[in-house]
């Protein structure tokens, strides 16, 4: 098997739905394209990977493997639609995040696609999580304020020198006053690979602790997570 390739995920600001678009994107590419996909939460300081796919309490954690206390083999769990996890933990301090591109290189052997979830900032987490991809996706909101802001995280990326893959937009449809398509490209200067409309069912998926894709594989979310899932093919 050829190794990984490493997305970076990415968003300027947090409640844009990056963590919703990682574990779904990685549930889908699992469960209906029969890929050995890992989503790694990298998300330091505020972990939640683990929390909306339901696995509470696993014994170890990212920050563990980063430490040398346990094997990342010891800290990587399998979700019930097939998608391995590394969850992140609330508990664990002196964490040093730039150690991660060695982490994951331990992996990329093992694996089709390897999903990195990221701190919502331009900073030394977001930095550490580019350093460690191939490639990164950026997700926000198509709204002026949130898409501006994602100025910051460009900037970030093209002095760390990683590609970026391109856009999704979350959230779309929410009200008219949103920015278009063609008005979010031009304003980021990067493709959209993917809208995703507002959908009750990704937010009932929230509550329940699934991801709408295997929740309700026919909602009109889980089709674009469809069609986006068969650009990383």
């Amino acid at each position: 098997m050829a190794d990984a390739r490493v997305y970076g995920i990415l968003s300027a600001k947090g409640g844009v739905g990056k963590t919703t678009i990682t574990a779904n994107l990685g549930a889908i590419l699992s469960k209906e394209f029969k890929k050995k996909v890992l989503a790694i939460d990298a998300n330091i300081e505020v972990p939640n990977l683990h929390l909306y796919l339901d696995m509470l309490g696993l014994p170890s954690s990212l920050q563990n493997v980063i430490k040398d206390e346990v094997s990342i083999a010891h800290s990587t769990y399998t979700h019930k639609s097939g998608l391995a996890i590394v969850p992140g933990s609330f508990l664990e301090e002196g964490v040093d995040v730039t150690r991660l591109k060695n982490v994951v290189d331990l992996v990329k052997g093992l694996y089709d696609i390897i999903l990195l979830d990221s701190h919502p900032n331009a900073d030394k987490e977001a930095r550490a999580v580019m350093e460690a991809s191939d490639e990164i996706i950026i997700v926000t909101n198509p709204w002026i304020p949130i898409v501006t802001s994602c100025l910051l995280t460009i900037r970030l990326a093209r002095d760390v020198g990683t590609p970026i893959k391109g856009v999704i937009l979350n959230k779309v449809g929410r009200s008219d006053e949103e920015m278009s398509t063609r008005e979010v490209e031009d304003s980021l200067g990067l493709p959209i690979l993917a809208k995703i409309p507002v959908d009750i069912n990704v937010y009932r998926g929230v509550e329940k602790r699934t991801p709408v894709v295997v929740e309700v594989p026919k909602s009109p979310a889980s089709k674009e997570f469809r069609r986006l899932a068969k650009l990383f093919i």
